[in-house]
C-alpha cells in the first residue's frame, strides 16, 4: 500500500537555556508554539487562574495564542523553544500539554545547551535537536485537532494570495474576482470555511506577521507597520492592541529574548 506523509512545516524561531531572574508577566499570548522545561522548581505559568509549575519532570507545550501569565518565585534555569508550523490546529485556548522528561528528550536539551555555550557549537545540531523536541511536543496534540489546510481550493488560493501581499491593499472584490465569484457569494464562502470574513482574516495575518518580526528581528515598529500593510504606526499599534491585548512595543519587550 502506498503511504502518504504530510509536511507539518515546523520552523524554529528561538531555542535557549537561560537563568530566569525576572519573569512575572501578565500576558504572554503569541502566535507561535512554546515548549518549556525548567532545571528546578521556582517558576510556573498561570492559565485560567491555575498555576502550572515548571519542573524538570516534564516539558510543557503551549499552543499558539494561549492566554497565560508567568510567575517566578525564585531564580531558576529555564529552557524554552519557540516554533511555528505550516499545519494549523483547532485547539482549546485553556489547555497546555505535558510531555514526560524522557532520557532522549533530556539529552537533547543538554546537548543543545552545550552547543549554545560553546564558541564552536554547531547550529545545525541545535536545529536538528530543536526539531526533535518540537515534533515530540506536537505528538502530544490530539490528531483530530490537526488541519493541513482548507477544503475549498478558492479559499486556499485567497488565503495564500493575502499572505503574499500583506503590505498591499486587498479588497473583497479583488479576491472574489480571482475566484470567479460575486463578492457577496465569495465572502459567505470564505466565512463558512474559515470562520472569519476576508478582511478579518487579513488583519489577523498582518498582526501575526508583525509578531514574528517583533520577536525575530530588530526592525523598527514603523518599518514593521509599513511592511504589514498599515498606513502608519498609530493605526498599526491600535490594531495590534485590539487583536493581541497589548501594544507592539510591550510585546517586543516581554518576548525578546522570547520568553
Amino acid at each position: 500500500m502506498e503511504q502518504t506523509f504530510e509536511d507539518l512545516g515546523v520552523r524554529i524561531l528561538t531555542c535557549r537555556y537561560d537563568r530566569l531572574r525576572q519573569w512575572n508577566l501578565p500576558n504572554l499570548s503569541a502566535p507561535y508554539w512554546r515548549l518549556y522545561r525548567n532545571a528546578g522548581a521556582g517558576a510556573g505559568i498561570v492559565l485560567g487562574g491555575r498555576e502550572i509549575p515548571l519542573t524538570p519532570r516534564a516539558f510543557v507545550c503551549i499552543p499558539p495564542d494561549t492566554p497565560y501569565a508567568s510567575v517566578l518565585h525564585r531564580p531558576v534555569r529555564h529552557f524554552y523553544l519557540h516554533f511555528v508550523t505550516r499545519a494549523s490546529y483547532r485547539l482549546p485556548r485553556d489547555r497546555v500539554y505535558r510531555i514526560p522528561s524522557s532520557p532522549l528528550l533530556v539529552r537533547a536539551v543538554e546537548e543543545i545547551d552545550s552547543h549554545l555555550v560553546r564558541p564552536d557549537g554547531s547550529p545545525l545540531r541545535v536545529t536538528t535537536l530543536s526539531l526533535l523536541l518540537a515534533h515530540a511536543a506536537l505528538g502530544q496534540v490530539p490528531p483530530e485537532a490537526l488541519r493541513m489546510g482548507y477544503a475549498d481550493a478558492r479559499v486556499v488560493e485567497a488565503v495564500a494570495y493575502m499572505r503574499r501581499r500583506l503590505e498591499a491593499k486587498v479588497s473583497n472584490a479583488e479576491l472574489a474576482a480571482r475566484a470567479n465569484m460575486h463578492p457577496n457569494a465569495f465572502c459567505r464562502l470564505f466565512r463558512q470555511t474559515t470562520g472569519r470574513t476576508p478582511q478579518a482574516y487579513l488583519a489577523q495575518a498582518r498582526i501575526e506577521a508583525a509578531c514574528m518580526m517583533l520577536h525575530c528581528t530588530t526592525k523598527t515598529i514603523d518599518r514593521i507597520a509599513q511592511e504589514t500593510g498599515f498606513c502608519d504606526r498609530y493605526h498599526f499599534s491600535r490594531w495590534f492592541k485590539r487583536l493581541r491585548g497589548l501594544g507592539p512595543a510591550t510585546f517586543r519587550r516581554t518576548r525578546t529574548p522570547g520568553l
